[in-house]
């Protein structure tokens, strides 16, 4: 949890515009680990549970491919139920061959036939055409120009040979065992799997609101990804110790709303160019370390007004009456009882009807069975907890989502809520 994968943790993890192919490797799957739904063969992820979201990939991009048009009513109508039931008693490749030899006897064409010019395109066109609606399609993009010269050279004998239809065929089940595939489509199906596995611990009317203590972006993408996350705060994507947490929250903030203490890191400097977005030298030469805000230039108005507007939410919710569970994590530095006790407080001069968690991570355990956490020390109604997991993280999340189910419901089983 330093500074890079602060910065890395924010990115999302998605195939950049001109990947050429997308990488068959779940979202939730650390380097290394079980393989991922082979590009070849994923029928793996079309379970009966997604196979909805993936019946309507499947016809958009069919659709998409054979005539550069989008579905029409007529297909939605007919095409799509039908697809829906046959992905729950077929292969996916078996269903897709139907749904493409349906479409091309409705529009004429013949998967025995040599590839042909269509509305004047040459073949190259043609092909181009065919990947691009299969993208757009599939995962709402173009394949980019680096990709369309992969693809080229990759597939476009086979294009010849097969033909339009038959190519399709093929080259559709590839995007569709992809990680950015999953990410798109499957995101929806793995947020309602995170929030069952956290009750009873938390959801309903009565749960409190997280807010996020830092110390890297970690926190807040994690609040995120569970669905807790309800507003931008302060220390959501800022790279901080301890001690600068501390810093900042007895002073009021001062050291983040003050222009002069921040400066700009050229874009040229940052790790990922779409964060690493500021740094505050003030609190770097009083800690020895780097301080990273990854979501905004300090050095401009927008940025000074967003951290604004961060601040104003973080101080109105601890001075509310709705009952808060205030969540930090930090990587062990030998230091987690200080910066726990200190920390608590600071947090009960500022806010009523909130309860403090500090978490410290411990180095990653990859041989153990289950991530391990152990209470450590109360306050009051604060707790603090030492957690080693199982794997490692990863652009902002645990490579296993078990790690981050086991830290949560953790947390939430360790307080009680005050009543309101």
């Amino acid at each position: 949890m330093n500074d890079k994968v602060a910065g890395e943790d924010l990115a999302p993890a998605t195939v950049p515009a001109d990947t050429p192919e997308p990488a068959p490797m779940r979202a939730d799957t650390p380097d290394g680990a079980a393989p991922a739904p082979s590009a070849t063969a994923p029928t793996a992820i079309a379970s009966e549970a997604h196979s909805p979201a993936l019946a309507l990939s499947l016809l958009t991009g069919a659709v998409k491919g054979l005539t550069g048009q989008d579905v029409s009513p007529r297909e939605y109508g007919t095409e799509l139920p039908r697809l829906i039931a046959r992905l729950r008693e077929a292969p996916l490749e078996d269903a897709l061959a139907e749904l493409v030899g349906r479409l091309s006897m409705r529009l004429g064409h013949s998967t025995q036939a040599p590839a042909v010019t269509r509305l004047g395109m040459s073949d190259e066109e043609l092909f181009a055409e065919i990947v691009n609606g299969c993208f757009r399609a599939l995962l709402g993009r173009d394949a980019g120009a680096q990709g369309i010269e992969y693809w080229m050279k990759d597939r476009f004998q086979d294009f010849l040979v097969q033909g339009p239809d038959e190519f399709l065929l093929k080259f559709m089940p590839m995007i569709v065992g992809s990680q950015e595939w999953y990410q798109r489509h499957m995101a929806t199906a793995m947020d309602a799997v995170r929030a069952q596995l956290l009750q009873p611990h938390y959801g309903g009317a009565n749960s409190p609101l997280i807010i996020s203590l830092g110390s890297t972006g970690y926190t807040a993408a994690m609040l995120k990804r569970f669905s807790m996350r309800r507003w931008s705060g302060p220390f959501d994507w800022l790279s901080a110790t301890p001690d600068m947490v501390r810093e900042i929250l007895s002073e009021d903030f001062a050291p983040l709303l003050a222009p002069e203490g921040w400066e700009s890191i050229n874009a040229a400097d940052r790790p990922d160019e779409r964060w690493y977005r500021s740094r505050n030298h003030a609190l770097e030469v009083r800690h020895g370390a780097p301080c990273i805000l990854h979501s905004a230039d300090m050095t401009t108005e927008d940025g000074l007004q967003y951290m604004a507007r961060c601040v104003q939410r973080f101080q109105d919710a601890m001075r509310g009456v709705g009952n808060k569970l205030v969540l930090q994590v930090i990587q062990e530095d030998g230091e987690a009882e200080r910066h726990f006790q200190e920390t608590a407080l600071l947090l009960n001069a500022m806010g009523r009807h909130f309860q403090y968690v500090l978490v410290s991570v411990l180095p990653e355990d990859q041989e153990a069975p289950f991530p391990q956490m152990e209470p450590v020390l109360a306050a009051g109604p604060h707790r603090m907890m030492r957690f080693q997991p199982i794997s490692r993280i990863q652009a902002a999340q645990s490579a296993d989502m078990m790690d981050e189910v086991v830290l949560l419901r953790a947390a939430f089983a360790s307080v009680r809520m005050p009543a309101t």
